[in-house]
């Protein structure tokens, strides 16, 4: 368990592939005055170099509003509907571009705007329904845009963060989802 004050960092060792975790524990570094006036929409503190330590101390990310897609189909964590297994997701994919022919609604106005476009970068859990939308999403940016370097960031679950009660599931809806990874 990670408290408030620390960052929990995971990483693999190259060699061998299937090699223990190492652990890094770093504490968490406290939020800038003018970070915490912009969350909270009050008058931003003036910036001067005491008071800047990192770059992340004045940055400040704003979405475009057409790169927020709300999906109706699904809830986070429900029992009627769990969004956790590869082909729903590749199913929600080929239902949502059908009827909203995804690329043009939701990726072809950015890369437009761009006078020169080098590349796509993309963030998508793995192990999950999220793995096989990604994978449907791709596969469509791959056809379009065949010569644009595409960069994919995928995360996946830990297992120690799983109930025991749906372990069982999680760790077959896993392996299910990592076989179909491996189709690529």
């Amino acid at each position: 368990m990670v408290s408030g004050n620390e960052i929990l960092i995971q990483t693999q060792l190259t060699e061998p592939r299937n090699g223990p975790t190492i652990v890094q524990r770093q504490t968490a570094i406290l939020q800038n005055e003018y970070q915490t006036s912009l969350e909270t929409g009050s008058e931003p503190a003036k910036l001067t170099t005491e008071s800047v330590r990192y770059w992340s101390d004045f940055n400040r990310v704003f979405y475009h509003p057409k790169s927020i897609v709300q999906l109706n189909e699904y809830e986070l964590s429900s029992s009627l509907m769990p969004f956790e297994k590869w082909e729903v997701g590749e199913d929600l994919f080929n239902s949502l571009d059908k009827e909203h022919d995804i690329l043009d609604r939701d990726l072809r106005p950015f890369a437009e705007e761009a006078d020169q476009l080098q590349g796509i970068q993309m963030m998508t859990g793995i192990d999950d329904a999220w793995g096989g939308f990604a994978a449907r999403y791709m596969d469509r940016i791959r056809d379009e845009y065949g010569k644009t370097a595409v960069w994919v960031w995928g995360s996946e679950d830990s297992l120690k963060t799983i109930p025991r009660v749906s372990f069982f599931n999680t760790c077959l809806f896993q392996l299910l989802n990592s076989s179909r990874r491996n189709d690529f």
